[in-house]
């Protein structure tokens, strides 16, 4: 709801700023703030369906990429994450795994799939922070649609870091349970 609430304010602030700086109406900055927004959506839509095709080895949570190491736990503290990263919304659903909760935290293979789903979703939602920026390319020719939508692709792309940092900040406390636990048996 809250990333909602973001996007809607976004558009409606956006708009009333390229009606000084393109000179248009407010009602049409706002309907092509609207379908930039949707434009993007698919896209980032079409990079995480396309990111979910690839081959789970890829996503393995021992991989360098998927490693978080301390300098990188505390920028996420000092950027306070603890209090604001339970309101980043989790779509795990879409996948059949939602990542918002762990249900069985003594079972390693349980983790074991939590990581991966949680390397597949940061992988998605980087991704999409770059071909978020596609939607800078005019489709349709509208007065204004590149300034409008490199400010929705800004906003696109804040949206997605947000959850990679989220991912990535409790990914490194699910691997230190995991670690224990493989370590227990």
């Amino acid at each position: 709801m809250a990333y909602l609430i973001i996007i809607v304010g976004c558009n409606f602030l956006f708009s009333a700023f390229h009606v000084f700086t393109l000179g248009v109406g407010y009602f049409y900055a706002l309907g092509v703030s609207a379908l930039c927004t949707v434009y993007v959506i698919a896209i980032d839509g079409a990079t995480a369906g396309l990111v979910r095709l690839l081959p789970a080895k890829y996503f393995s949570h021992e991989n360098k990429l998927y490693c978080v190491g301390r300098r990188e736990k505390l920028f996420y503290e000092k950027l306070k994450i603890r209090k604001w990263k339970d309101h980043v919304p989790d779509l795990g659903q879409a996948t059949g795994f939602r990542k918002n909760k762990i249900t069985d935290p003594k079972n390693p293979a349980y983790l074991e799939r939590f990581l991966l789903e949680m390397a597949y979703g940061e992988m998605g939602h980087a991704v999409s922070v770059l071909t978020g920026a596609l939607v800078i390319i005019p489709i349709f020719p509208f007065v204004g649609w590149v300034q409008i939508a490199a400010c929705v692709s800004f906003v696109s792309a804040v949206l997605n870091v947000l959850p990679v940092f989220v991912l990535r900040y409790n990914s490194y406390k699910l691997k230190i349970l995991l670690k224990r636990l493989k370590t227990d048996s």
